[in-house]
């Protein structure tokens, strides 16, 4: 709301458009960098988290779970496997 106050100010009535233009540029481009850090931030929790069940939490579990994996894990296992044939 600043910016485009400022822009007003000094470009008159016809700057209003372009403030609100690079208001909503800039308002777009910081909520595209917020989104990505989180979304990073949550693969780097979720990959510590799935590390540690792997080397210490399964083996609190009862006997019948401790060969579980994590699903990172069970994921890159599933990805390194050769492909089935049909």
């Amino acid at each position: 709301m600043l910016l485009v106050g400022l822009f007003q100010s000094r470009l008159g009535p016809d700057g209003t458009a372009l403030a609100w233009c690079v208001a909503i540029g800039i308002c777009a481009v910081w909520t595209a960098f917020a989104w990505w850090r989180g979304y990073r931030l949550f693969k780097a929790f979720t990959l510590r988290r799935d590390r540690q069940f792997d080397r210490r939490d399964k083996f609190a579990l009862g006997s019948d779970y401790s060969r579980s994996e994590s699903a990172t894990k069970a994921r890159q296992r599933r990805k390194s496997a050769p492909p089935k044939a049909r």
